[in-house]
């Protein structure tokens, strides 16, 4: 795991603290965040996408942005990614290898015992020559720890019904890093994805596509998940007239008049026909 230079001390720092005092405590979930985010000094990632990382909207990430580059902790010229000055200040170096080393060895020199851990042997006789074969067992390996990347996206990747295998989902992630493809990408899709299965009311149901199906090698996560297209309800159709004045009413408004010999009901009906047929008409004209 990678690791930064972390002082003891570091929120008494006197420019640190004042810029805390002054100008808010998330201001140190940014600095903090770029440490760690950042690739040799340089944050690859797009800056929306880190805001993300960060909980918090692009117009306060800007304003801390700002505050740090005018106490000369970050840099950005023409529109550059953002850069950490002095950026090996920050990094770890073989002095912490060199205090460990030592810290072990006192602690051994106090204990009198070894620190060392040996392997698990086991003796196996084979029944048909009767000589021993040794078989060494390696020690258990400790709880899987994913990178920061993959948790982030893997908190951000819509919730599903059903199964979803994490360890799945973060084999398919290291596959398609070690082909190239770029981490901020498929933060991208997934915040894509969440947002389309949000719009489209599948958040929580077994239509959600497993983790380990959408990092695969089909690259789900390139897809644009654009929304669906709502199209508005027709209207309901008109109502005619229901009373004998107004069908009068309404054929001398629209200029038809009744025929003779013709009753009242079959004038509404050829009424309320030759007025929605003139309305069609016109809607196709314009």
């Amino acid at each position: 795991m990678p690791w930064v230079k972390l002082a003891t001390g570091y929120l008494r720092d006197e420019k640190i603290h004042f810029i805390i005092k002054k100008y808010g405590h998330d201001t140190m979930v940014v600095w903090t965040g770029l440490l760690t985010e950042c690739r040799r000094g340089v944050l690859e990632m797009d800056e929306e996408i880190f805001a993300e990382i960060c909980v918090m909207d692009m117009q306060r990430f800007t304003e801390i942005k700002k505050t740090l580059m005018r106490f000369g902790l970050v840099t950005q010229c023409n529109g550059e990614k953002l850069k950490i000055a002095n950026w090996d200040k920050y990094q770890f170096s073989d002095s912490y290898e060199r205090v460990k080393a030592h810290r072990e060895r006192h602690v051994t020199e106090r204990n009198g015992t070894e620190t060392k851990q040996k392997p698990n042997v086991a003796v196996e006789v084979d029944s048909d020559t009767d000589s021993e074969e040794t078989t060494t067992t390696a020690a258990p390996r400790p709880a899987h720890e994913y990178p920061a990347f993959f948790e982030n996206a893997w908190i951000r990747y819509p919730n599903r019904a059903g199964s979803n295998p994490k360890p799945r989902a973060f084999k398919a992630w290291k596959a398609r890093i070690k082909s190239g493809e770029s981490q901020e990408a498929i933060l991208e899709g997934v915040l894509r994805y969440a947002a389309f299965c949000k719009a489209t009311g599948k958040l929580s149901t077994e239509y959600v596509m497993q983790a380990a199906t959408f990092f695969g090698p089909d690259k789900r996560y390139a897809e644009p998940w654009t929304f669906p297209i709502v199209r508005p309800k027709l209207t309901a159709q008109r109502s005619g007239p229901t009373s004998d004045s107004e069908t009068i009413a309404l054929g001398r408004k629209h200029k038809i008049e009744a025929r003779p010999g013709e009753s009242m009901d079959q004038y509404r009906t050829r009424l309320n026909r030759e007025i929605d047929a003139r309305a069609r008409q016109q809607g196709s004209s314009q």
